[in-house]
């Protein structure tokens, strides 16, 4: 806990990075095989920062837990949505826990605040925006 506290405090103090679209896809390879053997995967990430690798996703089978920072009024960015259901994880906001996101199936929707998310050609799209 010590060292991830640490690595928090250095990656905060190195700024923003001033990409917005970030490489999530890779990092989790990469992790995998830095953190092997590990139980569970948890990746933080800014919810105003769009996934810039989601093409990788299919090389990635390892459940995901993923917190979600800066969402406001339920909108969240699609990207995240179909990792956890594709990786078989869970998203969480600070009001919310969806973990049943992989049972989710072509045409079901999910209700995230107030906006209304349904599966549409394996992906999550964003239908009302209420």
């Amino acid at each position: 806990m010590d060292k991830l506290t640490a690595m928090i405090g250095r990656v905060g103090a190195a700024g923003d990075g001033g990409d917005c679209p970030e490489n999530n896809m890779e990092a989790l390879i990469k992790g995998v095989k830095m953190a092997n053997p590990y139980k569970e995967l948890v990746m933080i990430v800014d919810n105003e920062a769009p996934v810039k690798d989601i093409a990788l996703l299919n090389q990635f089978k390892a459940p995901v837990h993923i917190i979600l920072c800066g969402v406001q009024d339920g909108d969240i960015l699609t990207d995240y949505l179909d990792i956890a259901r594709h990786t078989k994880g869970s998203v969480h906001t600070i009001e919310e826990d969806i973990t049943k996101i992989a049972s989710f199936s072509e045409g079901q929707e999910i209700v995230i605040k107030n906006k209304t998310y349904r599966v549409m050609g394996g992906k999550f799209v964003l239908i009302n925006k209420s």
